[in-house]
């Protein structure tokens, strides 16, 4: 798996409890951080010598992708889609339901095409910035 594949799957997974993950920009190498206790080795020490060019790899936060999801059922062209979509968003578990409406759409793939495509533009230049 390319590293830009890698650090957009990372982006879109957010924010996963105690875990972390740390580029090392040295190495080029994506690290994970988490308590002992999850993965049976020790948490990373930043200050560290080993680590000094470790960088935290950022998360997409949930307004972000809220405002994503509303961003693409705007761009749908047949009514029915922006209304079911954007009906989606303001109801319980928005994500959830704006998932499914894309599926019943047919839209599913072109989300997935779009939701990607923003996280790897992201990434991509935040590697830029961080090499």
């Amino acid at each position: 798996m390319k590293l830009i594949d890698e650090l957009t799957d990372i982006y879109l997974e957010g924010v996963q409890g105690e875990m972390h993950y740390l580029f090392d920009r040295r190495t080029e190498r994506i690290l994970l951080d988490a308590p002992t206790s999850l993965t049976g080795e020790p948490e990373i020490d930043l200050d560290d010598e080993e680590y000094e060019m470790a960088v935290e790899v950022p998360v997409s936060t949930s307004a972000e992708m809220y405002q994503l999801r509303a961003e693409f059922a705007q761009k749908q062209t047949e009514r029915n889609s922006v209304g079911a979509l954007l009906a989606a968003l303001e109801g319980r578990k928005p994500f959830r339901q704006f998932q499914e409406a894309a599926y019943e759409l047919g839209l599913i793939e072109d989300w997935y095409t779009c939701e990607r495509k923003y996280a790897a533009g992201i990434m991509e230049q935040w590697l830029t910035d961080n090499q």
